[in-house]
């Protein structure tokens, strides 16, 4: 007999690195090369690579730990990816608050009214889920041990299939003891 488990998926960290949701890992690499490819259209190789990499992840052939790699790769770049991180899971209160204090003087910055309509937890997946917040200790360690200019290095430097492997399972270890 099969024994079945259960993870916790306590934020959405722990979710996209534990919960094999391969599709769902790509459908935001996919939101972020969007972001990304605006910034890189005037760098040529960079924009065809980052071409290839997009139609890779359209046809499924980028394996789950790679997506993962991938996605914390680009979450160093895309600054929207990462607003919409720490706060697509604020609570609806916390929500409240924080849209009141942006509100006060929203006459004072041009367009910035348009930016506060959305409410809807988690768009990219298209309905409510439970994961926790990601509070600010958790995202700190997190982000602050991406952003090194090493953390990614052994993938560029050294060409070893195994680096991604390497990586993946210190992002593993820093999502869970974050």
């Amino acid at each position: 007999m099969e024994r079945t488990q259960s993870l916790q998926m306590h934020n959405i960290l722990f979710y996209i690195v534990f919960a094999q949701h391969t599709e769902f890992v790509s459908l935001l690499i996919q939101e972020m090369l969007i972001n990304v490819k605006a910034e890189y259209q005037g760098y040529g190789n960079t924009y065809r690579v980052l071409c290839q990499l997009e139609r890779m992840l359209r046809d499924s052939v980028v394996s789950h730990k790679h997506c993962v790699v991938i996605f914390f790769f680009f979450l160093t770049i895309d600054a929207k990816m990462r607003h919409w991180i720490l706060n697509s899971q604020l609570s609806q209160h916390e929500t409240q608050v924080r849209d009141a204090l942006l509100r006060v003087n929203v006459q004072l910055v041009p367009g910035a009214a348009g930016n506060l309509g959305c409410h809807s937890n988690n768009p990219f997946l298209g309905q409510h889920v439970a994961l926790q917040p990601l509070d600010p200790h958790i995202a700190v360690p997190i982000l602050t041990t991406i952003i090194q200019e090493n953390f990614f290095q052994p993938i560029f430097s050294s060409q070893d299939p195994a680096s991604i492997d390497r990586i993946f399972d210190q992002l593993k270890m820093l999502v869970i003891f974050a």
